[in-house]
């Protein structure tokens, strides 16, 4: 749910677009994982314990 998450510091979001309309969003905490889920076109798996 939207606002359950409480963050400090910046948030990174990528958005995939089709026709000019939003079709996945995403947010990420960590830049380095928002800027690989953009060059993939997809979301990148969370890192293993």
């Amino acid at each position: 749910m939207p606002g359950d998450v409480e963050t400090v510091g910046q948030v990174f979001h990528v958005l995939a677009l089709r026709d000019g309309v939003v079709v996945r969003w995403k947010a990420y905490r960590d830049r380095e994982d928002a800027l690989a889920a953009a060059e993939s076109g997809g979301p990148v798996p969370a890192p293993s314990a």
